[in-house]
C-alpha cells in the first residue's frame, strides 16, 4: 500500500462530560434509527437499523470511523460520553453495559410488528471503517438467515476458568461448524435483530453475576488488576482479564438454552465465516488478504493460512486436510475490523479507499446517547478532519 503523510492515529482527543453544553436546537428525544427497504418478490420489506458504537473520547481514530460511517449512509448512535469513571472501573465490559441499556430502551420504543424487522448494529469506535452502505449490510444480514453474527477472526477465544487465573490459552472445546481460515468470535463488531441482541446482553449480565459469585465462593475474594501472578494467586474478574469478547465467547460455545440446546443455537447465533458483512484482521497481512481495488473498494482475500500456526492439533489437521482442495475467494466486507497490534493498516488502507457524498457527510447528525441529544458529526471532529483522508468540511466547527 502507498505510503501515508497524514497521522490518522493521532494520540490528541477532546473528552466529553455530562455537563456538556447543548444548543437548544440540537435536542432530540431518542436515538437515531433508519429505514432500509429491501425487495421481497415483488414486494419491498422495510428494516429499521440502530448502528452503535461506544466512545468514551473524540479522537482522530473515532473521527475516522465516524467520518466512514456517515460517508456510507450509516446514522450514528454514541455511547460512553461521560463515562469515563465508569469505563476506569469496569474497564471494556462498559461497553457492553451501556449497549444493553441502549437495546433494551429501544426494545421497548419499537412496536411489535417491527421488533422481527429492527437490527441492531454494533461498530468499535477506535479501529473500524466503512467500506458500504446500510442496503448492502441489511440484505446480506438478511440473507445469512440468522438472528446475530459475529465477526469472525483467526485469534482464538480462551474460557473464563483459565482467565481467572491470568491463563490466556485457547478454549480447547470450541465449536467450529465449518472449516474457515477465521473460527473465533470477535465482539468488535456484530449485528443482529434487536430482540434476539436484548436476549443475548441479558444473558452476558446473568453469566456475569453468576459466575462471579461462583467463583468467589469456590477460591475467596477477587483481586484487583494491579495484583501481578507474582504477587497473588488470584482469582481475578475472567471478564475484567478479558474483556467482553471472552463474555461473548463463554456464552457462544458454552451457555446452554432450556431444553439442553446450544444457546448459539437457541438465538441462531453465528459467526460471519465468509466475511461478507465483517472482516476482523487481526493476524492477517495488509496487501495480500485485505487490498484495496482501485475503484477505492476494500476487498478481502480469504487465504489459507499456515497450518503450523493453529494450536489446536484438530484444526491443524483438517486445515491440511483441506488446503488442497480450498480455494482462494474473496469479499467486499461492509465493515473492515482493524483489531490487533497493527492498526497502522487501517491508516494505509484509508489513504486508498474511495468516500462517497464528498464532504456532505460532515454535516450528517450523530445522537450523543448521555446528554440525549444529536449533534454534526464535524463539531466533534473539528480538531481532526484536516489530518483524516478525507474531504474537510465546508465550514469550520464548533466544538
Amino acid at each position: 500500500m502507498r505510503a501515508h503523510s497524514f497521522m490518522l492515529l493521532g494520540l490528541s482527543c477532546v473528552y466529553l462530560s455530562e455537563a456538556a453544553l447543548i444548543s437548544p436546537s440540537m435536542l432530540h428525544q431518542g436515538p437515531i434509527s433508519q429505514q432500509v427497504t429491501l425487495a421481497v418478490g415483488n414486494r419491498s420489506q422495510v428494516y429499521h437499523l440502530y448502528t452503535v458504537t461506544y466512545a468514551t473520547a473524540w479522537s482522530s481514530e473515532f473521527c475516522a470511523m465516524a467520518a466512514s460511517a456517515s460517508a456510507h449512509g450509516f446514522r450514528l448512535n454514541v455511547l460512553g460520553e461521560g463515562r469515563q469513571q465508569h469505563f476506569q472501573r469496569d474497564k471494556l465490559l462498559d461497553k457492553l453495559w451501556t449497549t444493553k441499556d441502549f437495546v433494551a430502551g429501544a426494545l421497548e420504543t419499537t412496536p411489535e410488528d417491527m421488533r422481527t424487522r429492527t437490527v441492531i448494529l454494533f461498530l468499535d469506535a477506535y479501529d473500524v471503517l466503512v467500506n458500504g452502505g446500510p442496503r448492502t449490510l441489511v440484505r446480506r444480514f438478511v440473507r445469512s438467515k440468522k438472528r446475530i453474527l459475529f465477526s469472525a477472526e483467526k485469534g482464538c477465544c480462551g474460557t473464563r476458568e483459565a482467565f481467572a487465573f491470568r491463563d490466556n490459552q485457547c478454549d480447547p472445546d470450541w465449536p467450529v461448524d465449518q472449516y474457515t481460515t477465521t473460527p473465533f468470535l470477535n465482539s468488535g463488531v456484530y449485528i443482529g435483530y434487536i430482540r434476539e441482541v436484548d436476549r443475548l446482553l441479558t444473558a452476558a449480565r446473568n453469566e456475569y453475576e453468576h459466575y462471579l459469585a461462583k467463583l468467589q465462593s469456590a477460591y475467596g475474594p477477587l483481586q484487583p488488576l494491579t495484583q501481578t501472578s507474582a504477587m497473588s494467586k488470584g482469582p481475578w474478574d475472567p471478564y475484567l482479564v478479558g474483556t467482553d469478547q471472552l463474555l461473548f465467547c463463554q456464552l457462544f460455545a458454552h451457555e446452554v438454552a432450556p431444553r439442553g440446546r446450544p444457546f448459539r443455537s437457541a438465538l441462531a447465533m453465528s459467526l460471519d465465516y465468509e466475511s461478507q458483512i465483517f472482516v476482523s484482521l487481526y493476524n492477517m497481512q495488509a496487501g495480500r488478504e485485505l487490498v484495496v481495488a482501485s475503484d477505492g473498494r476494500a476487498r478481502y482475500q480469504a487465504h489459507l493460512p499456515d497450518c503450523d500456526l493453529w494450536s489446536a492439533p484438530r484444526l491443524q489437521a483438517e486445515c491440511r486436510q483441506q488446503s488442497a482442495a480450498r480455494r482462494r475467494s474473496a469479499t467486499a466486507p461492509v465493515i473492515l475490523h482493524f483489531n490487533g497490534p497493527h492498526k497502522h493498516n487501517m491508516t494505509a488502507a484509508a489513504s486508498r479507499m474511495r468516500w462517497p457524498h464528498h464532504g456532505e457527510f460532515w454535516e450528517s447528525d450523530i445522537y450523543s446517547a448521555t446528554p440525549g441529544a444529536r449533534r454534526l458529526l464535524e463539531e466533534p471532529c473539528a480538531l481532526h478532519s484536516q489530518a483524516l483522508p478525507f474531504p474537510p468540511p465546508t465550514r469550520a466547527g464548533t466544538l
